[in-house]
């Protein structure tokens, strides 16, 4: 199986060194392209990327980031493993193997679209406290469990579902809710994902909050669920505001 590292960039010539230090070594040890959509950067950032002779470097109108990461979901070939990351983020040692290896061992078994996710995040800069296990997927239901960031998606036909730009901080919930309905096969993966917490979901929290509840219902017409859902996200509400409370004592 063929692996692309896919990122959206704008303007990230600063952070961008840490996730390339993280899989330089990577790629030379499986078949694999790191991808970037770059959004009309005015720094560096495409003449940083240029000295890497694995990258492959697009461009977007930067009308927002969903829309780079639909342009690389959608470049081809559309039915190689897309592994998702963030400019300002980096993954561990054999992060990119082990994804691989994982992927084939599923394919092995018949299972011809999946999601693999990392089964530990790492914070960094948050000014929230964060619980660094994984969550059991049978909440995605519920409430957004998962970052958007170090997902491997895999589809067979190519038949990737994309991201609706329509959302403003939660897209990715909404994408993982999509092909959750759409039968895809969903497995943590023993890697740590390291990720740098200054960006527009951490302090639009609010808004993501809003957006994740909102998608939350939309996928869920039972009205037992549609409780839960609201229950989860007063609590979830309620944490965020002890911890910022928290941290400036």
């Amino acid at each position: 199986m063929n692996v692309d590292i896919c990122v959206a960039t704008k303007n990230s010539v600063n952070t961008l060194p840490k996730l390339l230090q993280s899989i330089n070594a990577q790629v030379k040890k499986i078949n694999s392209r790191f991808i970037v959509a770059d959004g009309s950067s005015s720094d560096r950032t495409i003449e940083y990327l240029s000295k890497f002779s694995f990258c492959k470097i697009i461009s977007y109108a930067d009308n927002s980031p969903e829309e780079g990461i639909n342009k690389l979901l959608k470049f081809e070939p559309i039915s190689n493993l897309k592994i998702l990351v963030g400019s300002d983020d980096w993954l561990s040692e054999e992060y990119l193997l082990t994804f691989k290896k994982e992927a084939d061992k599923l394919l092995k078994k018949g299972i011809n679209k999946f999601i693999l996710i990392p089964k530990f995040y790492k914070n960094i800069g948050s000014n929230f406290l964060k619980l660094d296990f994984p969550v059991p997927l049978f909440f995605l239901d519920f409430i957004g469990i998962c970052r958007g960031i170090g997902w491997g998606i895999y589809s067979e036909k190519g038949d990737i579902p994309l991201f609706n730009e329509s959302f403003e901080i939660a897209s990715d919930y909404e994408f993982l809710l999509n092909c959750k309905k759409q039968n895809y096969y969903f497995k943590y993966v023993p890697c740590r994902y390291f990720h740098l917490k200054t960006g527009r979901s951490s302090l639009n929290w609010k808004v993501g909050l809003r957006e994740e509840r909102k998608i939350g219902l939309s996928y869920n017409k039972n009205i037992f669920f549609r409780m839960l859902i609201n229950l989860l996200y007063s609590l979830k509400f309620a944490y965020k505001i002890l911890n910022k409370f928290i941290q400036n004592i």
